[in-house]
Parts: C-alpha cells; sequence; structure tokens
C-alpha cells in the first residue's frame, strides 16, 4: 500500500456549542492534525470531521489563528512570560504546519449523512463521548453516530482518546447487531477483531504540557508543586494518540522495544497530581493495544514518520504531562433520550441542592464554593445545561422555593457551589450516565425523590431534621 493510499479519519466529538460548551476547542483541531503530519501522512488523504460551530472560522484566516495559538509557557523566573511553541512552526500562514492543518480544516464536515463512516486505514477519535446509558455516541454537533454503526473498522488502527472504551470496543466488534454493554469493562477486550488503541476504563482524562524539570518536584509544601496551571499548555486531551506518538519517536530515535512497550510505559508515566477527585484510571492497569499493523507499516516505509513532526516539544518533553479534569462524557446534543435524561439529571441536582441547604439554612460557608464540580457537570449536560438557568432558588420566610421564569438575577449556580454535597453527586451522575444500571436515577444517587416539590422548610441551626431530608 503506498504512502499516498493512507487514509486517516479524524473524529473530534463535542457539541461545539458556541465552540467552549463542552470544553472542545478550535485548538483541538489543530492539535488532532498532528498525529498524521508526525506520521507523514499526506494531507490530501486526512479527513477531519468535527461540530459546524467550528466551520465560521474557515472565512478568516487571522480569526482562526487566534483561535487555535497552543503556546505554553515556560517558566524560567519567577513572573516570566517567556513562551515556546507547543507544535513545529509559528502558527502562521505560510509555515508546513498549519499550512498542513488549514488544507484539512477547509474540507472538514459534521458526520457524513449516511449510515456508515468511508473506509480508512487510521481512525482517531478523540474528544468527548456523548452517553445515554453508556451507548458511546461520537457526536458532532447534533449529529451522532453510534459506533456500532461505523460499518467497517480502520485496517491498520482505530484510536480510542475518549470516554467510554469498552463500550466502544464492544460496539465496534458488534458492527451493525444489536448493541450489548460487556457486563465487565474487561469482556471489550475478549478477541478483539481488529487493531485498537484504547484506556481500559470507562472514564477518560485530558493532560497539560509543563514546564522544564516540574515532574521533578515531589515536595508538597512546593508553591510549585501543584500551582494551578502556571507555565502549563493549554488543554491537550489526547493522552492515547499522544503517548503513542512518543512510542514512534522513541523507536525513531533507536529504541528496540516494540511500540505496545513503549507506548504503556508513556501512557502510564503521566503525572496524576492534578486531577480532581480519583484517578482516571488505576497506575497498574495498562491500555489496550494492537499495534502490531501500525508498527509494520512503519518498519516497512509503507508509513514514514516526519522528523520535524516528532520533534516538537509536546513529544520531546514526554516527562511533563499532568493529568487535568477537562473533559469525560457529555450527553448527546439531540434526541429524546439524552433530553430526558438531562431533565432527570436537573432534577437530581436541583433536589441535592435544595436539601443541603434546607439542613445548612444560615451556616453554608463561602470556602465550601466547588466550582470544579459545577463545571463537570455543566460539561456532563453539554448543550442541556440551559436547564439549570430555566428556574432560580429562593429564600422566602424560612423556606427554598423554585422560581420559573421570573426574572429574578438570583442564580441556581450560587446555590449549587455552595452546595458540600456537589461534588459528590456529580461524581455519582457521572457514573449514572456511563452505565445507567440497575437502580433508578433516584436510588442510584441517593437522592430523596419529592415529586412536583416547590418548597422546602429551612431547618434553623441545630433544630432537629425534617421528616424526609
Amino acid at each position: 500500500m503506498p504512502l499516498e493510499q493512507v487514509r486517516v479519519q479524524l473524529l473530534v466529538s463535542g457539541s461545539g456549542i458556541g465552540t467552549t460548551d463542552d470544553g472542545i476547542l478550535p485548538y483541538h483541531l489543530y492539535a488532532a492534525c498532528l498525529p498524521p503530519y508526525a506520521l507523514g501522512i499526506p494531507r490530501q488523504t486526512v479527513q477531519l470531521y468535527c461540530a459546524p460551530a467550528f466551520f465560521e472560522l474557515k472565512d478568516s484566516v487571522d480569526s482562526a489563528i487566534d483561535e487555535i495559538k497552543p503556546g505554553t509557557k515556560k517558566v524560567v523566573a519567577k513572573g516570566s512570560t517567556e513562551r515556546e511553541n507547543l507544535f513545529p512552526g509559528e502558527v502562521e500562514q505560510g509555515q508546513e504546519f498549519f499550512d498542513y492543518f488549514w488544507h484539512i480544516f477547509m474540507r472538514a464536515t459534521s458526520l457524513p449523512s449516511g449510515d456508515h463512516l468511508p473506509l480508512c486505514e487510521i481512525r482517531i477519535i478523540s474528544g468527548h463521548c456523548a452517553s445515554v446509558g453508556g451507548v458511546p455516541l461520537v457526536a458532532c454537533g447534533k449529529t451522532v453516530l453510534g459506533f456500532n454503526a461505523f460499518g467497517n473498522t480502520a485496517s491498520v488502527l482505530t484510536v480510542l482518546d475518549c470516554c467510554l472504551s469498552p463500550a466502544a470496543v464492544q460496539a465496534l466488534k458488534l458492527k451493525d447487531t444489536e448493541y450489548l454493554p460487556p457486563k465487565k469493562d474487561e469482556d471489550a477486550f475478549v478477541d478483539v477483531p481488529f487493531p485498537v488503541a484504547c484506556a481500559k476504563t470507562r472514564t477518560s482524562f485530558c493532560f497539560r504540557l509543563s514546564w522544564d524539570g516540574h515532574h521533578n518536584l515531589t515536595d508538597q509544601t512546593d508553591d510549585n508543586f501543584a500551582p494551578e496551571y502556571p507555565g502549563m499548555s493549554k488543554v491537550i486531551g489526547f493522552p492515547v494518540i499522544s503517548s503513542l506518538m512518543v512510542a514512534v519517536k522513541s523507536r525513531r530515535d533507536g529504541d528496540d522495544q516494540d511500540l505496545g512497550t513503549i507506548f504503556v510505559d508513556q501512557f502510564q508515566r503521566i503525572e496524576r497530581r492534578y486531577y480532581s477527585r480519583g484517578k482516571p484510571f488505576s497506575k497498574h492497569k495498562a491500555p489496550y493495544h494492537n499495534l502490531h499493523a501500525l508498527q509494520s507499516a512503519i518498519d516497512a516505509n509503507k508509513i514514514n514518520p516526519r522528523d520535524d513532526g516528532l520533534g516538537c516539544l509536546l513529544y520531546a518533553r514526554r516527562e511533563e504531562w499532568f493529568t487535568t479534569w477537562e473533559l469525560g462524557v457529555s450527553l448527546p446534543p439531540s434526541g429524546v433520550e439524552g433530553e430526558e435524561m438531562a431533565r432527570i439529571i436537573v432534577a437530581l441536582v436541583r433536589q441535592c441542592v435544595m436539601q443541603w441547604h434546607a439542613k445548612n439554612y444560615m451556616t453554608a460557608s463561602s470556602t465550601s464554593f466547588d466550582r470544579r464540580a459545577w463545571i463537570r457537570l455543566s460539561k456532563l449536560m453539554g448543550f442541556h445545561r440551559w436547564m439549570f438557568t430555566d428556574f432560580t432558588l429562593q429564600e422566602t420566610n424560612g423556606f427554598i422555593v423554585v422560581r420559573f421564569d421570573d426574572g429574578d438575577d438570583s442564580s441556581f449556580h450560587d446555590w449549587a457551589i455552595e452546595c458540600e454535597k456537589l461534588p459528590d453527586i456529580v461524581d455519582k451522575i457521572e457514573r449514572f450516565v456511563y452505565d445507567n444500571e440497575g437502580k433508578n436515577s433516584w436510588e442510584y444517587t441517593g437522592v430523596d425523590e419529592v415529586p412536583y416539590l416547590t418548597e422546602l422548610r429551612c431547618e434553623e441551626p441545630g433544630a432537629p431534621t425534617a421528616p424526609g431530608l
């Protein structure tokens, strides 16, 4: 197979509503084009699928450049503002990598209207996986495609850089047959008939590139041990394909280990100190991979990696990758099931917040604000996040009251971030969206359901807890 016939599909999954709603940015489209560039794939054979909200950037090169600048600050001294380029070449018109990206982006489309994706040799899926009860979906704007409707799998490699990887592998194995989620995540990786690289867990994560030497800081009292991302790049979000490209680079630099061994080593060495509330994967649980076809194609010079692409800062500074929490599962932006689940989640969160405030009336501390949990919840809701702005909560005469469309300036957001139970309820909602098995949503989350609730009586500090609360 000549190099010119290697077809690559890049699927960046996300709603793209307003281009920032679920954390998928124009910058991620730029980053998605680096792997085929580094592999030496001709730009003519690379097809990008993404949300239509990004297509307005096709009208102006200058606007696109402003949105995709991926530079990372290198901290060389306190207060330094020196920056380095993350990818090869300046992000300016005329530079080789930008030209490569721009050619691909100008041909980018949403998902095809047919039932199946076209044939390809390499398929890279990144961003969010949308889900309704554990069924994995790729969403480009409001266009959604289930993994079991993909048709033929990529002949050389499929990369899953998104959540719900076990369910996605299971769906790709079954193809057009009725989807049956695996009883255990490990079951999905038995007798996989196609080459694939992914995490073995349902959850996903992203990472940032940090400054040289950051990983050597082990003193947790050091101000630089885990600061709030100073000196780090924008969110990259593609740890599986990035780890794989480090493996390609290592072999090009003389490492005689196979791609799979180096890939697993790099994936597991990513620093985890930034990840909030738990770890995205077990340090001792290796990701799944079948890289024999890709390694054979490279060894036979059917794929010829580029030294300039592999030499970029992202792959060269392999020790300085730090997990962050920006990406995860997201509800599909369209469809009755997605909207119904969104309404259930809003009811659960509203009830949880009201019950907590009713029990802790006048005792909430400003130090309990948790905006990270709210951000996670908002990104999980995706397009449906507007439902949280459709009502407000008010304290009136010792009651917490729900107001709908009354024009009041008070925001549910302000009540939610003060609720100390918010991180826990968001964790449970995420797990419910991942698998949706067994119990109903109210039992699953442990929130008391009060049908048609409009108000809760606030309890004075030290007063007995009211029944049902």
